[in-house]
């Protein structure tokens, strides 16, 4: 007798034992539980297309059943899952007045007709594409007209053509602004010309002082007097009276050096 209750003694102190552990156990879990909750919410990882469907699906079963994944849950999440990203996708999706004006839909169209449609727009700008491509011009009309270069030629041949097409250039702009008719010329040569011009212009081309040849003419009168000056051609006072008379307006001094400066740039161009 003494021998069996020792026995029984020693299991209830083994059962309390493990009971102990077990609760110590659970404990410790539930402690970490709620010093360590989940950073990520199920609804967000669900949501997150970083990582596959099927994994988030498989821990959210297992979380939820306590380990025991079943089919018909996992179904089920499955299904959610592809609902929710349905209204994500649908609550991103422009409003339909947009969609009409930039015509992807077409209300008053019927579905085929709209392809139809699409597919006949398609067509049409092919074929503007084949036109204008069979009726572009070829390279010798372009070199002709002056649109492309002849790649025949070599790069230093091409960069001789554009200065001396330059050249030509800056020459025809200098002989429009030296054959320029002053105001006085055109109210005589060309009354009618003059007349129709507004009050504006007419006051613009009367004041001379205001032109860009004047202006030109000026600046190079300016730097003689400074060479002058530093050769020892002239004195400081020479220098100083002869500066204030250029920049007078209306001065007969003036006048006169403008006059010699136009002069002396004809002379030099048809020398040239």
């Amino acid at each position: 007798m003494k021998t069996s209750d020792q026995t029984v003694t020693g299991d209830s102190a083994l059962r309390e034992a493990k009971g102990e552990e077990e609760r110590q156990a659970n404990c410790h879990l539930k402690e970490a539980s709620v010093s360590h909750p989940s950073d990520t919410p199920i609804s967000s990882c669900l949501l997150d297309k970083s990582e596959p469907s099927h994994q988030i699906i498989g821990d959210v079963v297992m979380e939820s059943t306590g380990g025991v994944q079943t089919e018909s849950d996992e179904v089920d999440l499955s299904r959610s899952v592809r609902r929710n990203r349905l209204n994500k996708s649908l609550g991103d999706r422009p409003p339909l007045v947009d969609m009409i004006q930039r015509g992807l839909i077409n209300p008053d169209v019927s579905r085929p007709l709209s392809d139809r449609l699409q597919k006949l727009e398609r067509h049409m700008k092919e074929d503007s594409i084949s036109r204008s491509l069979q009726n572009r011009s070829n390279m010798s009309d372009l070199v002709r007209r002056g649109i492309q270069t002849d790649p025949s030629m070599t790069p230093l041949l091409r960069s001789k053509m554009g200065e001396l097409e330059m050249k030509m250039k800056k020459h025809m702009m200098e002989q429009n602004l030296f054959h320029r008719p002053s105001p006085k010329q055109l109210r005589q040569s060309h009354p009618g010309v003059y007349a129709s011009l507004s009050e504006d212009a007419k006051r613009s081309m009367l004041e001379k002082e205001g032109t860009a040849m004047v202006k030109v003419y000026v600046s190079f009168i300016e730097s003689t007097l400074e060479q002058m000056l530093v050769s020892g051609k002239i004195s400081a006072e020479q220098y100083n009276r002869l500066y204030s008379a250029v920049n007078e307006e209306g001065g007969a001094v003036r006048k006169e050096l403008l006059e010699a400066v136009a002069c002396f740039t004809v002379t030099m161009r048809n020398e040239c």
